[in-house]
């Protein structure tokens, strides 16, 4: 006797929002008269943790949404599954607040779609289909994201026992909020007090990602994009106008989860003498909506605007191999969503909805 599960989303997405309907349905197999008391359908979001630490295991786990539904009884069947092939639909409808799902190097954020069947004797048969959320995390909400990120520092160069200077940084990117794939845009001036040339300046996203469990902590910074420009002499000073870097397609926000946060920064070095280096930065927010103009497209030193009316429904990507210059950079293009089938003909109602 073997019965043979499969768990099928119909319409198929390439990732679901948050408050959205998860549909399908279970395909069930069947060679033989089989006992069964109930095939179950399990929709579930969770986020784990996970790492070794002075020869102890640390690991957490956070529950977003645990549901359950019987999408097939045997109460009126004699508690047996008779031959052939079925299908059996179910939909559940995900809560209102929800974090991406996320895959890294000591935790992981996922969905799925698990189902089983209910037996008395034998071995259970699992099968189990995992989606992708992108919630909406509108920036719009928080007014402060609105108001400008500062990049500001007055810095003197040590050269032996000798102080010179300072370096006087004075740069203000337009808000504090942004989407993947919006440029963040940097305006202002650096005045070189010094005898020394700066000969370049480097900025930087950072991207730092705190695993927590069981009352400890493992944090992980890595660079995500950088760019460098060229420097300028001594006593002079450089005026930026409108300087882009770009965040990553893949940069996202957890603010919905408790045990896996992700942080991101911008910071501009510049490097004094070739042997002294000064630098500064500040934290910005990530979302899905942008606030107020969001520049995607940049042209010589015109970046072009663009207001999407919903953040799109994509999974998180890789970086891009190709390395991006200061100016003419390429729009990113939008991946384009799987139109919805067609419902099933025979099909039973669903369950959970």
């Amino acid at each position: 006797m073997v019965v043979k599960l499969e768990v099928v989303l119909d319409p198929e997405q390439l990732s679901y929002t948050s408050g959205q309907e998860v549909t399908g349905f279970v395909k069930v197999t069947v060679d033989a008269v089989t006992a069964c008391k109930a095939i179950l359908a399990r929709c579930r979001g969770f986020a784990e943790t996970t790492w070794s630490s002075d020869d102890e295991e640390c690991s957490e786990t956070e529950t977003f949404f645990d549901n359950t539904v019987t999408v097939w009884s045997g109460a009126s069947y004699g508690e047996n599954l008779l031959p052939g092939e079925f299908n059996l639909p179910f939909c559940f409808k995900l809560p209102d607040k929800l974090p991406p799902t996320y895959e890294g190097l000591h935790g992981h954020v996922r969905y799925s779609v698990e189902a089983r069947n209910d037996v008395q004797w034998g071995a259970e048969e699992h099968a189990v289909a995992q989606f992708k959320v992108n919630p909406i995390q509108d920036l719009n909400a928080d007014p402060k994201l609105a108001e400008p990120l500062p990049l500001r520092k007055e810095e003197t160069v040590c050269c032996w026992c000798c102080e010179e200077g300072p370096l006087v940084i004075s740069l203000t990117a337009e808000k504090s909020g942004y989407v993947a794939g919006e440029y963040i845009l940097l305006t202002g001036e650096i005045v070189n007090r010094t005898s020394k040339v700066v000969e370049n300046a480097t900025i930087k996203i950072y991207e730092k990602v705190t695993f927590q469990a069981q009352g400890s902590r493992k944090k992980k910074e890595k660079v995500i994009h950088e760019i460098t420009r060229p420097g300028f002499g001594e006593g002079a000073t450089d005026v930026w106008l409108s300087v882009p870097i770009r965040v990553p397609d893949y940069a996202i926000s957890l603010a919905d989860c408790n045990i896996i946060s992700v942080d991101y920064k911008i910071r501009v070095t510049f490097s004094v003498g070739g042997y002294w280096d000064v630098d500064v930065d500040n934290s910005f927010q990530i979302g899905t909506v942008p606030v107020g103009r969001a520049a995607f497209t940049i042209d010589g030193e015109q970046a072009s605007t663009y207001q999407p009316s919903a953040p799109p429904l994509y999974p998180h990507l890789p970086p891009s191999p190709i390395q991006e210059q200061p100016h003419s950079l390429p729009a990113p293009m939008d991946p384009l969503l799987r139109p919805e089938g067609e419902a099933r003909e025979g099909s039973a109602p669903p369950q959970g909805c």
